[in-house]
């Protein structure tokens, strides 16, 4: 398979929830479909995890390639 690590965060208003997920890439997009419940709640998924230059940990956008601050967790999928 070829399964990679993904930093989903989905919720609902300003809330959301981070979560690693180890999928397919057309698996990540079934997953943020799924998570929008037709537009109840929002999804993103981030990729590729690597460190900034002031330290923080930031992934790239699945969907439209943007890069964003992820939590710290996601530090240890860095390679």
């Amino acid at each position: 398979m070829n399964n990679r690590i993904y930093w989903l965060v989905s919720g609902e208003g300003d809330n959301g929830t981070w979560e690693r997920v180890e999928t397919t890439p057309r698996g990540i997009k079934l997953r943020l479909t799924r998570e929008r419940c037709g537009g109840d709640r929002w999804a993103r998924a981030y990729e590729l995890p690597y460190e900034t230059a002031d330290g923080c940990v930031a992934g790239y956008d699945v969907e439209d390639g943007m890069p964003s601050t992820l939590p710290e967790e996601a530090r240890a999928d860095i390679h």
